[in-house]
């Protein structure tokens, strides 16, 4: 295991050239004003640690504003993985069980990217 990489973006701008600049990226779309999200957190940054070939990025949705609507995102928090900027797989965080258990499908995606869209 490798040490955790979430990477944090202030900007829309910088927060898109991440996401396009990479194959397979894991969102946590978070805000420090719904207390739900606080929990995930800890969490993602242990599945950072265990995949290092997804990109990890937590995104608080008040600090770049629209980013959830440009997602489709409408609760908070959610979890998407993008593979090849194209949505995946997305959770609400209600099981961390089953996000654990996708990442980890998202992980071999990422190592075999020729694989088939995730499902189970």
């Amino acid at each position: 295991m490798g040490a955790a990489t979430v990477h944090e973006f202030k900007d829309k701008k910088s927060f898109n050239n991440f996401v396009t600049s990479n194959k397979f990226v894991a969102i946590n779309f978070t805000s420090k004003k719904i207390s739900q999200s606080t929990w995930i957190n800890p969490m993602f940054s242990k599945l950072s640690e265990e995949h290092p070939e997804i990109k990890f990025v937590q995104l608080d949705v008040d600090e770049i504003s629209g980013m959830a609507q440009e997602y489709g995102v409408s609760e908070i928090p959610r979890v998407m993985c993008l593979r090849y900027l194209e949505p995946d797989y997305e959770s609400d965080c209600a099981n961390i069980d089953e996000l654990t258990h996708f990442i980890k499908k998202f992980g071999e995606l990422a190592k075999a990217p020729e694989a088939n869209k995730l499902t189970d």
